[in-house]
């Protein structure tokens, strides 16, 4: 360069520095003489500077930037270019009341009796630094950063104490040279090396692995890398951490010993399963055959308790009679029966043990025994004195709670008197065809039958005349429930007789049942059901 090339601040110079292909994108770029003179300033050094490029070719380098700084920020230009060396780089900071402060880092090299100048806007740069240092030196893990050349800028404290150096001696260095020196604490050091030359085939990607260290002492470290770009953008450089997870991978390998151990308790609790899956299927099968032998002992007491109940009601001369009886299983608490004497006279009685299943059916059987022992022909005894006799015989036989209740009644058939007793069971109806009327039978006649050793019992005498219909029955009726709980209940019974009872005492019995099942909505009774009518010509 001479001074007439320098000299030459004409139009067609500076078009031509603008294409200067070594002056790249956001580098300002401007060339002196030895006086200081501005010769040549490319757009950029002017967009830097806020100023046109032509007003300033031939002025003073030094007056450059004064709005920028107190006295510009190339004030001091003369001192830097006086180095023997003929190269210089600095920084100088814009003034803090600027409007936008900058940090701008310049660049000198001498050439011929001038200089060319670079200078470059670094203060994004700069304040990505300055973030870094903050994160690098708070972060609890070991870290690194590394810039576009592989040179460490800012190591922090934690990343010296894993591999017992201090963090200063790595600050400057080659980030391939602290590798080689961290590398011989490694458990294998070819891992590490494999790794790091894995990122740098792919520079862009983020990368981590799983690394052991032996010293200074033993621990499993995550080691992880990935590049960092600048708000443009430019990859500025990497970040490498290195995280201590032993704890992780000692809570990993804890929990892989419980899952084995968890797998082997399985195992055996699959085995036990399956054991007791056998023994339970031997039970089941053990249940179901005494459920068969059960079912067949309740088939046969059923064919027992049925042979207790009249197969064929008697035909009374003079009398009309129908009964039905619904137990709840195969075999009930109630029974009935009705035991011509003579030619006059006829026995009826209805009773209802308390409770269900065979264990009533059996109580219901030795009473019906009982009553027949003392009912039968050319024995003169009363309905009272009958009651007494039973209740006497299973008090002394029953030996659990399983009394009864009891309606019986001796009727001459002739002259339609009936001489009853009623013992605590619900009262019987009685429907006078002459006035329409409804009788209830409330006479008492003692309690419960089989429940106290020397009980009495009183009796009743009542007239049945022509068109008369008496109707018998069993709690299990009137007491059967809806849905909501609600029972069937006595009016809603007297009210079905009532209704009826002039059809005969099958029509009688039939509507009442029919009444009962409609309001129980098709739902089971929940006691046996007994019902008998019985109506004079």
């Amino acid at each position: 360069m001479n001074t007439g090339r320098l000299g030459n601040p004409g139009g067609d110079r500076t078009q031509a520095f603008e294409k200067d292909p070594v002056s790249p994108e956001t580098l300002g770029v401007m060339q002196i003489d030895a006086d200081l003179k501005i010769v040549a300033l490319n757009r950029w050094a002017a967009r830097l500077f806020g100023v046109e490029a032509e007003d300033w070719l031939g002025r003073q380098a030094t007056d450059l930037g004064g709005d920028l700084l107190e006295a510009g920020p190339l004030a001091d230009l003369a001192d830097y270019l006086a180095n023997p060396i003929g190269f210089s780089e600095w920084e100088r900071e814009t003034a803090s009341n600027a409007e936008q402060p900058r940090s701008l880092h310049f660049r000198a090299l001498a050439q011929g009796i001038g200089h060319t100048i670079l200078v470059e806007d670094v203060t994004e740069h700069r304040a990505l630094e300055s973030r870094s240092k903050a994160i690098v030196a708070s972060a609890k893990d070991g870290m690194v950063v590394v810039d576009e050349q592989g040179i460490i800028q800012w190591p922090n404290g934690r990343f010296g104490q894993l591999f017992g150096l201090h963090w200063r001696q790595f600050k400057g260095m080659k980030f391939q040279m602290a590798v080689d020196l961290i590398s011989e604490c490694f458990e294998n050091r070819s891992e590490l090396v494999r790794f790091i030359r894995q990122v740098e085939r792919s520079p862009e990607t983020h990368a981590e692995e799983i690394l052991e260290v032996a010293w200074p002492q033993r621990h499993v470290l995550l080691v992880s890398t990935r590049a960092i770009s600048s708000e443009r953008g430019k990859n500025i450089g990497r970040v490498w951490t290195f995280s201590d997870v032993t704890k992780f991978k000692d809570m990993e390998q804890e929990l892989r010993g419980y899952a084995s151990q968890l797998e082997s308790r399985v195992k055996d609790r699959t085995q036990e399963l399956e054991k007791q899956n056998v023994e339970l299927e031997n039970a089941r099968q053990g249940l179901e055959k005494a459920q068969r032998a059960f079912e067949e002992e309740l088939d046969m007491a059923k064919q027992v308790q049925d042979g207790l109940l009249p197969e064929v009601l008697p035909d009374l001369v003079g009398w009309k009679i129908h009964a039905e009886y619904m137990p709840t299983g195969k075999v009930g608490g109630d029974f009935f029966d009705v035991v011509p004497l003579d030619d006059d006279k006829v026995f009826l009685v209805m009773a209802d043990v308390a409770g269900h299943g065979v264990p009533a059916a059996l109580v219901t059987a030795m009473a019906k025994m009982a009553f027949l022992r003392f009912v039968r022909n050319g024995i003169e005894l009363s309905v009272s004195e009958i009651l007494r006799q039973v209740n006497a015989e299973l008090y002394r036989a029953v030996r659990t709670d399983h009394y009864m209740t009891v309606f019986a009644g001796l009727l001459e058939l002739k002259t339609g008197v009936l001489r009853y007793c009623r013992a605590c069971h619900p009262y019987p109806f009685l429907l006078r065809s002459g006035t329409q009327v409804v009788e209830r039978l409330t006479q008492r006649g003692g309690f419960f039958v089989g429940m106290f050793e020397n009980a009495t019992y009183a009796e009743e005498e009542i007239q049945i005349d022509s068109g008369d219909l008496l109707f018998l029955y069993t709690d299990g009726l009137h007491e059967s429930m809806d849905a909501a709980g609600r029972q069937f209940g006595l009016q809603r019974l007297e009210a079905s007789i009532q209704s009826s009872w002039r059809d005969g005492p099958a029509a009688a019995v039939h509507n009442a049942l029919a009444q009962r099942e409609g309001h129980a909505m098709g739902r089971a009774p929940n006691d046996d059901i007994t019902v008998l009518a019985l109506q004079r010509l």
